[in-house]
């Protein structure tokens, strides 16, 4: 069970402890919250748990609980200490100090199974998209994701073309998961308190992508152009800076049946499939 508000402001302050507001440390302090999200996790014998920023603990304890191994990552040296204090208690936790961005999750032992990671975390705010980009690139060893994430950047990953929030991450992550919202979470259930709500996600990776490319870094080179400048027509985003002959964006929009007066962010990701094959193959036959 998570630590209570009184009792975090209590260790803190024993151990002569500071949050550092650049490590995005916002601690769920709310109990009930904390095991809907480990319960809807899924977790159970047999798993092996991946937890970034683990602070004190919220989840650590209830995820050690149900899972054969926890792995807790933690950035702060003195909250790490607190951490495996507060987890003594069980033998399958190994809480590690380190900052994830450079950590080697692919040297952590894996299950006797074969079985994939799964990962449940509170991701610090800070560092959300670099970690949620790293956890992609190595999709190859996780099954799935929970993740509680900023309540806008959840709605950017969720968002559908034509919206506000629609964005080349929202393509990237419907391009490697399956993705969906499980729950809204109160700024107030956190100390200190953020000045934004949260939301809990679930990430399913998924075995292969939903649209056939002919080549993943031509795509997504070309999904992250299209974005450069979300106020610029498709064509003109595509062939500014250096980027494709004009005629053969047009010829492409076209052919991938794609208005030429489209913004990216009208079109969804089977259309930039389509255009990025078509683009690929343009590309190839100036050569």
């Amino acid at each position: 069970m998570p630590l209570t508000k009184r009792q975090v402001i209590d260790r803190l302050r024993e151990k002569g402890l500071h949050l550092n507001k650049k490590l995005g440390q916002n601690y769920l302090i709310d109990g009930n919250v904390a095991k809907k999200i480990v319960g809807m996790s899924g977790v159970g014998a047999g798993d092996s748990v991946i937890e970034i920023g683990a602070g004190l603990g919220a989840l650590t304890g209830l995820l050690a609980e149900k899972a054969e191994a926890v792995f807790a990552i933690e950035i702060d040296r003195g909250i790490c200490e607190e951490l495996r204090d507060i987890v003594s208690g069980f033998g399958n936790v190994e809480v590690m100090h380190a900052d994830f961005l450079k950590f080697d999750i692919a040297g952590l032992p894996r299950p006797q199974s074969g079985a994939r990671f799964k990962i449940v975390a509170n991701l610090p705010y800070n560092i959300t998209t670099p970690v949620i980009g790293k956890l992609i690139k190595n999709r190859g060893i996780i099954e799935y994701m929970v993740l509680m994430v900023q309540d806008e950047v959840a709605k950017r990953f969720l968002a559908r073309p034509g919206d506000d929030d629609y964005s080349s991450v929202t393509v990237f992550m419907r391009f490697y998961t399956g993705m969906r919202r499980l729950m809204k979470v109160k700024r107030t259930n956190f100390f200190p308190e953020p000045d934004v709500d949260s939301a809990v996600l679930e990430f399913d990776i998924l075995d292969k992508p939903p649209v056939d490319v002919k080549d993943e870094d031509f795509f997504i080179g070309v999904v992250r152009r299209s974005f450069g400048n979300r106020r610029k027509m498709l064509i003109n985003a595509l062939c500014g800076g250096g980027g494709f002959d004009k005629r053969s964006v047009e010829a492409a929009l076209k052919d991938a049946d794609i208005p030429v007066a489209a913004r990216a962010e009208d079109v969804g990701m089977e259309a930039f499939a389509g255009l990025s094959n078509i683009l690929i193959d343009s590309a190839k036959g100036d050569r």
